[in-house]
């Protein structure tokens, strides 16, 4: 895996409290490199072993994501500066086009693949999405990402490991797809301009 393995998030989230648990969350949210659907897996897994209780879990974890997520938007929302000195105006203005017309698809389908969940919330925050819509779309992805990958953790038992190799495969692959799909709509709204 990553930079890290699942013997070691395993050993690290069973010595933690549900507080250290909600701020790994945030940090996951702005950038840590540990994809959230491991995460959770884990945590799913450590409730099966009575480490944690699965209900109180859920909740801490839905909580840490929306919060991290409503993070993104704000600093997105609030920075529009700082923004401006990654991506070109024609890059924005392509993103805001684009969240106009497929918003509500891209927010709730980025939620489900690690980096663009971390910078979708920014750009529809730095794009003029209302933060109204935005709620309501993460909200609904983040009730199916979090019981979905905490019972997958929980009812997965032995099998843990084998199913967080195959999540870390499967979001690369999911992310170089998206990324190329990202890329060939960028060339070919530079081609329609022109």
């Amino acid at each position: 895996m990553a930079l890290f393995s699942i013997d070691v998030l395993i050993s690290y989230l069973s010595s933690v409290s549900y507080l250290a648990i909600f701020f790994l969350f945030i940090a996951t949210g702005v950038g840590l490199p540990i994809p959230e659907e491991l995460t959770l897996l884990v945590l799913g897994y450590l409730a099966r072993i009575d480490v944690f209780d699965f209900v109180p879990l859920a909740v801490v974890s839905f909580i840490a994501i929306f919060a991290s997520d409503n993070l993104g938007f704000y600093i997105g929302r609030n920075n529009k500066k700082w923004i401006n000195h990654f991506f070109s105006r024609e890059k924005l203005a392509l993103a805001k086009e684009h969240l106009r017309l497929h918003g509500g698809k891209t927010i709730f389908f980025s939620r489900f693949v690690c980096v663009l969940r971390v910078l979708f919330p920014i750009v529809a925050g730095s794009v003029g999405m209302s933060w109204k819509k935005f709620v309501i779309i993460d909200t609904s992805a983040i009730l199916i990402m979090v019981p979905l990958f905490m019972a997958l953790g929980y009812y997965s038992g032995p099998y843990v490991e084998h199913i967080a190799k195959a999540i870390v495969s499967l979001d690369r692959i999911v992310l170089f797809v998206a990324l190329i799909v990202i890329v060939i709509a960028f060339l070919s709204y530079k081609k329609m301009r022109r």
